[in-house]
């Protein structure tokens, strides 16, 4: 049973509750008791479901990673085989990916 008092313009319950997904809140309105029923509801996590904030991470978080590995990769080869063209040409190759991600 949730017994609730004012506070600072809410209503606040004065017992510690545990928060139940699905529950029965009974409210007494001068002298009258009405029953809420709270329901488990769905969560919409599956094949409809859609973060955008989550996907807007990945779209800005894959383009650099993949430059990062592309640099590290040319570094390495022009260190390597003494490829001295692969600096400019990772810097084209990384352009094009983020240009193409934006």
């Amino acid at each position: 049973m949730f017994v609730l008092a004012e506070r600072d313009g809410y209503l606040g319950s004065l017992a510690d509750n545990t928060e139940p997904h699905a529950f029965t809140a009974t409210f007494v309105v001068a002298g009258e008791c009405h029953a809420v029923v709270f329901e488990e509801h769905e969560h919409a996590y599956g094949a409809a479901y859609r973060d955008n904030n989550m996907r807007a991470a990945v779209v800005h978080v894959l383009p650099n990673a993949a430059v990062s590995v592309l640099v590290i990769v040319g570094l390495l080869l022009a260190r390597a085989f003494g490829w001295l063209g692969m600096d400019p040409l990772t810097g084209i190759v990384g352009a094009c990916v983020i240009a193409l991600w934006a």
